[in-house]
């Protein structure tokens, strides 16, 4: 019975000690679109259309800079699709508006021709193409803030092609992170010493957050846990 009324007290200390916070990783995340037209014999597209947009897909960027003079995106959809986009200008250049013709694979050009690689459940081992970089813009870190292109991939010299458009725009600015939270008030502790306590959080942003949980009590007892 002390081992009970013990946990009992512990959870009750709980709902004063979750907090929420929101991780930095969500500024990478961006709303995008992303459609595709694979021609019947296509190996990447499988010979189908594709259509993804945010919130209800994930959309987003990696690895794009002015420096590395590369964009690069990808896509995880709700229906268990994922694609990663890669377009580059040729070595030593800055990938700005224009039209990037007789494009091979990234990392695998050669010097002088620019570089792009769109993938799915495969990829080309070779690939010729192109894509047209409609527009590019650079924060004043000259990290990559927006981007819309469209392109043509085709593998291993064939004539059937992968065709497509992305959309990479800004994320707009969070507001604060609201949550709800609820505490169960009878928890346990084992002989060995084991506590467990249980509640719900409910909040409403497309955001990952990291929720740290203390159990005290009085006499300097701590322990301390944390999800996201």
């Amino acid at each position: 019975m002390r081992r009970l009324i013990h946990a009992l007290f512990l959870t009750g200390i709980v709902a004063g000690s979750l907090v929420g916070s929101t991780s930095d990783a969500r500024a990478a995340d961006a709303p995008g679109t992303l459609t595709l037209h694979s021609d019947p014999g296509d190996f990447v597209g499988g010979g189908k259309d594709h259509s993804y947009t945010r919130p209800f897909d994930q959309v987003f960027w990696r690895g794009s800079s002015r420096a590395s003079g590369t964009v690069g995106a990808s896509v995880k959809a709700l229906n268990g699709d994922s694609w990663h986009l890669v377009f580059a200008a040729p070595f030593g250049q800055v990938l700005q508006v224009g039209e990037y013709t007789d494009a091979q694979r990234y990392s695998f050009q050669e010097a002088g021709h620019p570089g792009m690689s769109v993938t799915g459940a495969g990829g080309c081992n070779t690939l010729t193409g192109s894509f047209t970089v409609l527009e590019i813009e650079y924060g004043p870190d000259n990290v990559v803030t927006r981007f819309h292109a469209t392109f043509e991939q085709h593998c291993e010299g064939g004539p059937e092609a992968l065709r497509g458009e992305v959309v990479l725009t800004p994320s707009p600015p969070l507001p604060p992170l609201e949550y709800t939270m609820t505490i169960n008030r009878i928890g346990t502790l084992t002989r060995s010493g084991q506590i467990t306590a249980t509640g719900t959080l409910t909040c409403y942003q497309y955001v990952h957050t990291t929720v740290n949980v203390t159990l005290s009590q009085g006499d300097g007892f701590n322990s301390a846990s944390a999800f996201s």
